[in-house]
């Protein structure tokens, strides 16, 4: 035996322990391969985790900054619609009011001329019963002194 570990090698023994190193020397870079991929995937699912993190908080700033605004924007519309339609409602109280006082204007000027045409009506139909009751008494006088002869 102690002749064996003074030889030379052979060329079968170089190969065996080539293939055995070989061996070796993947089985240590799937190793390291695996301990990379997984401190990458940590890495990543940590660096993922943050980054939805920083978008979820994002997307909260958003919404409340759009919210405020919102709600700012609708107080001055509403704001604005109400001295609008302030204005409006205003404006056709003064148009309405002189609509009516134009209108009551009319009617007493109606309402005086058709107090005065009655009164003149009935001054006319007294001055009628007068002129009938006169022309009777004329028709009577006219016969009276033209006696008809029948």
């Amino acid at each position: 035996m102690a002749d064996e570990k003074n030889t030379k090698p052979t060329i079968e023994t170089v190969l065996e322990r080539m293939a055995a190193q070989e061996e070796r020397m993947n089985e240590r870079m799937a190793a390291q391969e695996g301990r990379i991929m997984r401190a990458l995937d940590d890495r990543i699912g940590a660096s993922e985790s943050r980054t939805m993190n920083a978008l979820s908080t994002l997307e909260e700033r958003v919404n409340e900054r759009l919210g405020a605004s919102e709600q700012r924007m609708m107080s001055a519309l509403d704001e604005r619609l109400g001295v609008s339609e302030e204005r409006m409602i205003s404006a056709l109280d003064e148009r309405v009011g002189a609509l009516k006082d134009y209108v009551e204007d009319r009617l007493d000027r109606i309402e005086g001329v058709v107090s005065k045409t009655r009164g003149e009506m009935l001054e006319t139909r007294a001055d009628f019963r007068e002129m009938r009751t006169e022309f009777r008494e004329l028709r009577e006088q006219i016969r009276e002194h033209f006696p008809a002869s029948n």
